[in-house]
């Protein structure tokens, strides 16, 4: 069995006594924390449970983002790589005005491929686990949208073209997408903000439908319907989404067994959420 989780802790700091606890109370094999908020400096003081390693990829000019694994020390694992490769010219033909306001800034915002801390991939037996924060397109408060044309013009196509060139078939995606894919994953589709915006959500579900990919929560949970049962994001707030995810590719769909969320852990703004494999 590999029972693999995700969480986007809105900073590490003060909740690795959290994560200990979640890691203990489900038995975790492997737990991707998202938006760790380190700086390679500081990271080195952050100590996890002795039952487990971690490895972590932080921001290289700042304590934003970051991403880390940790994982129980008897898995032989592998890091393969820490950085998403840039594979895809930027074209555009669509409407949407913040794309095509901030397009000429696509290149500038590239830097987040190599310094933002945002992807890590390990290998683990014959399994390829690809850990990503992906970026938020609303994050500048002060431009809305400022990130859409990086996120979907950049971001999205690398990502799909990376995990398409992996030299396995099995091969895992989770963390935070900052993406509501399902319908039911948010209370209004037709708002427009990061994580709805229509080029975001037709990227993944046209990589999901044209691979055939697995959304597992939802593969093995079709029949909750209510957002506020599906959110991963706000889940007290008035407009909760579900943008936490483990995906994984069809040769592993025979292998699921079961995908849950844990409420009892909402010391940060996303609730974790895991998946079981049989192996």
């Amino acid at each position: 069995m590999l029972n693999l989780w995700t969480w986007n802790v809105n900073s590490i700091k003060n909740k690795v006594h959290h994560v200990n606890q979640l890691l203990i109370k489900h038995d975790i094999d492997i737990l991707l924390l998202t938006e760790t908020k380190l700086t390679i400096k500081n990271q080195s003081n952050i100590v996890f449970h002795n039952d487990y390693k971690w490895v972590f990829n932080s921001n290289k000019t700042s304590y934003y983002h970051g991403i880390a694994f940790i994982y129980k020390k008897d898995l032989d694992i592998k890091v393969l790589n820490t950085e998403l490769p840039q594979t895809t010219n930027v074209k555009y033909e669509g409407n949407n005005v913040y794309i095509k306001k901030y397009i000429d800034q696509t290149d500038y915002h590239l830097k987040a491929h190599q310094t933002e801390g945002r992807l890590l991939t390990l290998l683990y037996k014959d399994i390829v686990i690809v850990g990503t924060y992906v970026p938020n397109s609303g994050v500048d408060r002060q431009e809305k949208l400022k990130r859409l044309a990086y996120r979907t013009l950049k971001w999205d196509p690398d990502m799909v073209a990376y995990l398409l060139s992996l030299q396995y078939e099995k091969v895992i995606w989770l963390g935070d997408l900052n993406v509501a894919i399902e319908d039911h994953d948010t209370l209004n589709t037709k708002v427009m903000m990061a994580g709805l915006c229509k080029e975001e959500r037709d990227n993944i579900k046209t990589f999901i439908q044209n691979n055939h990919w697995i959304d597992t929560w939802h593969e093995l949970n079709k029949e909750v319907k209510k957002c506020k049962d599906r959110a991963t994001w706000g889940i007290h707030t008035k407009f909760p989404l579900r943008l936490d995810y483990i995906l994984c590719s069809p040769h592993l769909k025979d292998n699921l067994v079961s995908s849950i969320y844990d409420i009892s852990f909402n010391k940060s703004d996303h609730i974790p959420m895991g998946t079981q494999f049989k192996l």
